[in-house]
């Protein structure tokens, strides 16, 4: 019951608001010239215009800025390719091993009788094969072959 009273009560007052409406328009109309249209027509296009703007500055702080943050944040976490005259970054690993663990710190394997090897001194001037003039003006070189 109490349902049916307050329906009837929306309607009522739905009802004389379009009947308000109504008079107010039938009123206006009996003095209406083309000067209140260009008004009205003006206002509304203002109006439309003002509200696009809300619209789009409120859409810019909503959703640009957070945007925009996080694609600097993105920028700033990135390295900077590095200029032409710039030195590369340092390596993170050492170059070197430690010297525990290179093979070539462990003693070389000694050198047996048989495997021959050098001598700190030199022998002189007979050791080496010295430049022969008598070779040079025949025509052919070290190799053996022609010049």
């Amino acid at each position: 019951m109490l349902a049916k009273a307050l329906s009837r009560l929306m309607l009522v007052a739905g009802l004389a608001l379009f009947v308000g409406v109504g008079v107010l328009a039938f009123g206006i109309s009996a003095t209406w010239d083309s000067r209140n249209t260009d008004v009205l027509v003006s206002s509304l296009s203002m109006s439309c215009a003002v509200g696009a703007v809300a619209v789009a500055v409120l859409l810019a702080v909503i959703l640009g800025i957070p945007l925009g943050m996080r694609l600097m944040d993105g920028r700033r976490r990135e390295p900077e390719p590095m200029g032409w005259r710039e030195l590369p970054p340092m390596p993170q690993q050492p170059m070197l091993p430690r010297p525990g663990q290179v093979p070539w710190a462990d003693a070389p394997p000694m050198l047996t009788s048989g495997q021959g090897g050098g001598e700190w001194h030199s022998q002189g001037p007979a050791q080496y094969d010295l430049w022969d003039e008598a070779e040079a003006e025949s025509g052919r070189d070290w190799r053996g072959g022609e010049l």
